[in-house]
């Protein structure tokens, strides 16, 4: 019957006649592959033993061809396979007692007499009646590490007296087992910890003293080790837990030293220095660059230095990138800097740079434009000084500060008060052109006309008096009578229209609506040019006085632009609102106004002037040849009334 152990209860199962058992043939076939191809020697032996399973890596290790070869040949285990038959003894009797080995170290023959270390993990299985059937376990070849303990344990007296002056710990690792083996005494004074703690503790050496954050270096540096080649040296720094509960950090050189029979590195031997105060001071250092690199990179300014009269940058922080989108690395070629000045500023900056260069003494400031990676122009201001570099030679070291902002602020300012000095002088001499057309109106028409009354009147008193002597001239008092009350209709028209024009009464008397659907008819009847009105402003929109002077003259402005500029033959005013502004658009179909005429367009910027005034704007837009569109956008008062419904009445002014 053949047997296998079940780990839970260390009792056997049998198996069926095939050799598998019923309900576990998938478990039984991968149980047997990894037996067969187990790199660990596995064994089943009888008590008094006989060898009744044995894998191939145990043949291997014992130098047979076969398990079957070896089980042929082996048939008392003690006498035959033992060097010392009381070690096979002393094996039974643990397997009687606890039930199992571990660790179980003996020497052993081969096949060809040789003598290797073996290491045995073992235990008893029994049947369901508690009786022992079998043993079984591992066996692993240590000879190659038993060797070196012996070679180790025979040097070591040299190697303690050769080491016993070293500053540092020397020491030897087992690359294998991966735990040291050896220390010499300098590891007590640098991590309080003594040799037999160190080997005692043997893998758990590393695992309990190294640093969490340094395990994954010392994992790597093992995989580095076991492929390592005779002669190469490899140093590591990580941090080890003094005694004291600080931790010490160690720079390690260590080099393979020994092999296994097969050229796989086994025994590192290496050196550990305390360079504990050296990385306190680079780490101290460290963070204060790391400080002045934030602080440098953080500021809103460019830092940089480069040489005196070269004009090579030996330096340039980050933010130039961002702002220039030129890479970092392009500012360090030759000529790239100077190259991108603009051209208009390259001679002055060039000849600022050539006599700082003969004067290298105090700071300088210098002003220019910069083109960036899209070929737009960005100013910047300079602020550096002269020093001395490290080898002797002149530097300018310093900052440049982007003021492209602060620039066009400043020619926005120069050019808006330059447009109010011209608007003033505009409103001024709109005022006196006003007066002197008022005064024309009323001398031309109201004083003619006056005069001519007079005339009339004089002569209808003279005729009066002589009416008396002769009755006739009664007729000629009624004609002249009648003339006179022609001209005083003709006078009071003009005075009606004069006042019309300086300002509308029905802007008063009807509202800002029904101002400019009459304004609309009188720019078609005077000026010929077809003008659609589509009005969407509610009847009852309420304005205060003020404002509504302003969207007229507005108004007035952008039909007079229309009347003098556009050759238009056709004009469209829409007058519309949304929740918060009420919107003015006049549109025609002439020629366009170009960007010139725009920025010295004094009526424009009189409408703009108007608009700011209640928090409005006037936007124009135009293309040659396809018209221009003037929209004006001002927040409604503050209470509008409810909206009933579009206003489409055009009224006229009473005649």
């Amino acid at each position: 019957m053949v047997v296998r152990l079940n780990r839970s209860s260390r009792r056997v199962e049998s198996l069926g006649d095939d050799g598998i058992a019923d309900e576990g043939e998938a478990s039984h076939l991968a149980y047997r592959g990894f037996f067969e191809h187990a790199i660990e020697g596995f064994f089943q032996t009888t008590p008094d033993g006989k060898y009744l399973r044995a894998n191939p890596a145990l043949a291997r290790i014992y130098g047979y061809e076969s398990p079957k070869e070896l089980m042929k040949a082996l048939t008392d285990i003690r006498m035959q396979l033992y060097v010392d038959p009381a070690r096979r003894e002393e094996f039974a009797k643990l397997m009687k007692g606890p039930g199992e080995v571990i660790g179980f170290e003996s020497e052993v023959y081969r096949r060809d007499g040789s003598v290797i270390w073996i290491s045995e993990n073992a235990r008893v299985v029994h049947d369901p009646d508690g009786k022992a059937i079998f043993y079984e376990g591992t066996v692993q070849d240590i000879t190659a590490r038993k060797q070196a303990e012996i070679d180790l344990r025979t040097s070591q007296k040299f190697i303690e007296r050769v080491t016993h002056s070293s500053p540092n710990i020397l020491y030897v690792y087992d690359l294998i087992e991966k735990r040291y083996v050896y220390a010499n005494d300098r590891i007590f004074r640098i991590l309080g910890r003594t040799l037999e703690e160190l080997v005692g503790l043997g893998p758990a050496f590393l695992k309990k003293f190294s640093h969490p954050d340094d395990q994954w270096l010392l994992e790597e540096r093992d995989s580095e080790l076991a492929v390592a080649e005779d002669g190469q040296v490899f140093e590591y720094e990580f941090r080890l837990l003094h005694c004291d509960g600080e931790w010490r950090w160690v720079n390690a050189r260590e080099t393979v030293f020994t092999r296994i029979a097969g050229g796989q590195p086994h025994e590192v031997i290496g050196t550990a220095q305390d360079i504990t105060e050296r990385k306190n001071t680079v780490d101290a250092l460290l963070q204060s660059e790391e400080r002045f690199r934030k602080l440098v990179e953080g500021a809103a300014a460019i830092f940089w230095e480069r040489e005196l009269g070269g004009g090579r940058f030996t330096y340039m922080s980050p933010q130039v990138e961002k702002l220039f989108g030129h890479p970092v690395e392009n500012w360090y070629l030759p000529h790239f800097w100077i190259d991108h000045v603009h051209e208009q500023d390259r001679e002055r900056v060039e000849r600022f740079y050539q006599d700082e260069a003969s004067r290298p003494s105090g700071a300088h400031t210098i002003e220019y434009r910069l083109k960036n990676s899209d070929g737009r122009l960005v100013w910047v201001r300079e602020f550096g000084h002269v020093t001395r570099g490290g080898v002797g030679g002149l530097l300018l070291q310093g900052f440049m500060l982007d003021i492209t902002e602060r620039h066009l602020a400043r020619v926005e300012i120069r050019r808006s008060q330059e447009q109010l000095r011209a608007l003033s002088a505009r409103l001024q001499s709109a005022r006196e052109a006003e007066r002197t057309h008022i005064a024309r109106e009323i001398h031309d028409e109201l004083g003619g006309a006056l005069t001519a009354l007079k005339m009339d009147v004089s002569k209808v008193l003279a005729t009066y008096r002589a009416v008396r002597e002769d009755h006739v001239r009664m007729d000629f008092i009624g004609d002249r009578l009648a003339g006179a009350m022609t001209l005083i209709d003709r006078t009071m028209e003009s005075v009606r229209r004069i006042a019309t024009e300086l300002r509308p009464p029905i802007l008063d008397e009807l509202g800002i609506g029904a101002a400019i659907e009459w304004q609309i008819e009188e720019f078609e009847k005077r000026f010929g040019i077809r003008c659609d009105l589509k009005n969407h402003w509610p009847s009852t929109l309420a304005t205060d006085q003020a404002l509504s002077t302003a969207l007229f003259r507005i108004f007035q402005e952008m039909l007079t632009n229309v009347a003098r500029h556009s050759e238009a033959t056709g004009v469209v005013v829409s007058l519309s609102h949304d929740t918060e502004n009420l919107l003015l658009c006049v549109s025609d179909n002439g020629r366009g106004i170009t960007e010139g005429e725009r920025r010295n367009a004094l009526g424009l910027l009189g409408m703009q002037e108007r608009a700011g005034i209640f928090g409005g704007k006037v936007d124009i837009r135009s293309a040659p040849g396809k018209g221009t569109v003037a929209n004006l956008r001002i927040p409604l008062p503050k209470a509008p009334e409810p909206i009933k419904g579009p206003h489409k009445e055009r009224l006229l002014p009473a005649r």
